[in-house]
């Protein structure tokens, strides 16, 4: 693997944050942050790219992660997995997306796991966004 344990989880905490806080996904996806761009695509590839679920049991095995972190980690996966399946959403949809139960366990699911586990792991210097789009 080539992460360190620290980028792995700041990365984590990242993915986290955005596809738990649908408010921020408003303000994001729509374009409304300045310097920052993403959309449905990218928050789920984000998350992907942490090289979840593939590597969790050699982050476990590298102790940078938790037996309960890879439990967490894999059922938001799973439920991901579900959402991903039914289709991609682009930015007509998503209002659609936003209102639908699925998006909405997702996004508490990922809230739940970013708070109780890798709230401290979120880079410092992203401190502002989450004074201004709250995770409550």
């Amino acid at each position: 693997m080539s992460w360190t344990k620290e980028v792995w989880r700041e990365s984590v905490a990242l993915a986290l944050f955005e596809i738990g806080n649908i408010n921020y996904q408003k303000q994001l996806w729509n374009g409304k942050i300045e310097g920052f761009q993403s959309d449905f695509d990218e928050s789920i590839c984000a998350f992907g790219d942490c090289g979840i679920p593939d590597y969790l049991d050699d982050f476990l095995k590298d102790k940078f992660i938790s037996k309960e972190e890879l439990a967490q980690l894999s059922c938001l996966n799973d439920i991901i997995d579900e959402i991903d399946e039914i289709d991609e959403y682009n930015c007509s949809e998503y209002e659609k997306l936003w209102q639908s139960s699925e998006w909405n366990n997702i996004a508490s699911k990922a809230k739940y796991v970013f708070l109780t586990f890798f709230k401290n792991d979120f880079p410092t210097k992203r401190n502002d966004f989450v004074q201004k789009w709250p995770l409550e």
